[in-house]
């Protein structure tokens, strides 16, 4: 399930933009054992150099799980980062949305044409409600300065949000600009390259040995 879970996170993230598609299909490969083919030129490998194949193929295989093990740090650098980038985008766009709904623009303006409505009614009262009349003039008056200036607000707002995302954005370009140390698919695709070269010539080395096994004691270590 946490594979799975992995896995889907990912997917999500690669189909947001936010996650470079690497990060998936370093994992299939993993899964298919295409990690396995690399092709390197054509040695000629002496079966009987058995302590020397044990060795270099021990390193080998050393660095292989090295490297797995750095392009799997990698990758949780990455989806972190992506995650991190898409829920802050998501969180400013809904505080954004927040913060215009308590200016309670709408509610204002309501009460704004209730007011106007009120002055009107009362000018073709009598004299004794011209007092109320100036009040509702007066209230009307203070509604569309508080609108005007929540309209100010709103658009100080939209600025503050629009910079922060082209800040965040900048700040996120920086995962996919060549040569940056933050380009983790980058840096993860060298290391897969190293890894699938050791991993093939271990390949080469393990058969060889087999080879010197078989001619050796007369049997392969494979059905030992």
């Amino acid at each position: 399930m946490q594979v799975a879970g992995w896995t889907k996170l990912k997917t999500q993230l690669v189909e947001q933009g936010a996650l470079d598609k690497f990060f998936l299909e370093a994992g299939e490969m993993q899964e298919t054992g295409a990690l396995a083919d690399f092709t390197i030129p054509d040695e000629a490998y002496f079966p009987l150099l058995i302590e020397t194949y044990l060795r270099e193929a021990s390193s080998h295989l050393d660095r292989v799980l090295s490297y797995r093990r750095e392009m799997r740090e990698l990758e949780i650098l990455a989806v972190r980062t992506a995650a991190e980038y898409v829920l802050q985008q998501e969180q400013t766009e809904a505080n954004l949305k927040l913060a215009v709904i308590r200016l309670r623009a709408a509610q204002t303006r309501t009460e704004q044409t209730a007011q106007d409505k009120a002055a009107k009614a009362f000018q073709a009262g009598s004299a004794e409600v011209a007092g109320f009349r100036e009040l509702a003039s007066g209230a009307s008056s203070r509604l569309g300065q508080d609108l005007a200036d929540t309209a100010a607000e709103a658009q100080l707002l939209k600025d503050i949000h629009q910079r922060d995302s082209d800040y965040q954005r900048l700040y996120a370009d920086r995962h996919k600009e060549p040569g940056n140390a933050h380009n983790y698919a980058e840096r993860a695709g060298i290391l897969l390259k190293l890894l699938q070269q050791d991993f093939a010539f271990a390949q080469k080395k393990c058969q060889a040995l087999n080879s010197g096994f078989t001619l050796i004691y007369g049997r392969s270590p494979q059905h030992a």
